[in-house]
């Protein structure tokens, strides 16, 4: 049996929500790049991206919000696209 099965009981049995799930998630991948950055290696921006949508996923459940989480993450995305393009930010 792999590890996902036995964090999966784990889960199951301390009654660990999907909103602690997903914020622990969040935490182990940006602790990763985050000790990457430290060290002076190459972040994976992909990775961060991953992390923070995931922290958002995980507070938006624990907070019980009612919107729904992708369009407000689509409107800020668009948002922050919006922003590069006008102040003339070039893509990375």
């Amino acid at each position: 049996m792999g590890l996902a099965a036995h964090l999966d009981r784990l889960a199951l049995l301390a009654q660990i929500g999907w909103g602690w799930a997903l914020v622990g998630v969040s935490v182990i991948i940006l602790g990763v790049q985050a000790a990457l950055w430290q060290k002076g290696d190459i972040i994976d921006r992909f990775s961060v991206v991953c992390g923070l949508v995931f922290l958002a996923a995980g507070v938006w459940l624990l907070l019980g919000l009612t919107w729904p989480l992708v369009p407000v993450l689509l409107i800020v995305m668009g948002v922050i696209m919006l922003w590069n393009a006008l102040s003339g930010a070039a893509p990375r």
